[in-house]
């Protein structure tokens, strides 16, 4: 199977667009060619911070294996310019390997979950405490309205 074969399309977000929100059908890896992306938990309708994806970095890995929808929102901190890989490529590129290839690849999602909820819980992360002095309250309520926009534009029920 050649590279040719799959599609991906480069996207750009200015500085508080949405990504993706929590809640939302999961069809796409992107990968950071330019910008930030800062992920976030809601918890009582208010943004908590948990990662903050740089340059070269990707999201939307963990839901690649697994048919379930957004567990986090993805925001744009910046001018951002984001290369969308289908879901579908990806699972296509895994079927062509061994049985046991796809079976290490869902064992470690699973473990990458599980060590993010640690890591979450425990706030083990200076680019997370570092970004959180960012952002003041005025911005996460900005950001929570675009969320909540974007989620009734595209039919998107919360978490």
């Amino acid at each position: 199977m050649s590279s040719s074969s799959f599609e991906e399309d480069i996207l750009k977000f200015k500085r508080g667009d949405v990504v993706f929100s929590a809640g939302e059908a999961s069809k796409h890896l992107y990968i950071v060619a330019k910008g930030q992306v800062q992920i976030f938990k809601e918890n009582k309708n208010r943004l908590e911070l948990i990662t903050v994806v740089n340059q070269k970095d990707f999201i939307g890995e963990l839901s690649l294996f697994e048919d379930k929808v957004r567990s986090a929102t993805a925001i744009a901190t910046r001018e951002t310019e984001l290369i969308q890989i289908k879901k579908a490529d990806v699972r296509r590129v895994v079927e062509l390997c061994p049985d046991w290839v796809s079976e290490i690849i869902t064992t470690l999602t699973d473990r990458l979950r599980h060590s993010i909820n640690v890591l979450r819980e425990h706030r083990i992360d200076e680019d997370i405490e570092e970004a959180s002095k960012e952002l003041n309250n005025q911005i996460l309520n900005q950001f929570m309205a675009t969320v909540t926009e974007y989620r009734k534009r595209k039919g998107i029920k919360g978490p």
